[in-house]
């Protein structure tokens, strides 16, 4: 298995590593479900959303946590860094 770095994270995996920064409030002790990541993907990325989610927890840009019956998410520092590096190219572009 190849594990991937924030260049080769297509499209669709930086949004939703962005989406799991911006539900998270980008800190490292926030837990978030699933459900609430998955709102905040756009509608033409939430096809391929469980294949890009799958992708960045085995990268370990994210991080699962069992708590009780739901299973919730967190991001690490390495989530969270990509995330910041992301949402400045994105406001450098604009």
């Amino acid at each position: 298995m190849v594990f991937k770095e924030l260049e080769d994270l297509n499209e669709t995996e930086q949004e939703i590593l962005l989406a799991s920064c911006d539900a998270c409030s980008f800190t490292l002790s926030k837990r978030v479900p699933i459900q609430e990541i998955k709102k905040r993907v756009s509608y033409s990325h939430q096809r391929y959303f469980k294949k890009g989610f799958k992708t960045l927890l085995a990268n370990g840009f994210i991080r699962k946590h069992p708590s009780g019956r739901n299973v919730t998410y967190e991001l690490n520092r390495k989530g969270r860094d990509a995330g910041y590096i992301i949402e400045n190219k994105i406001k450098e572009q604009k």
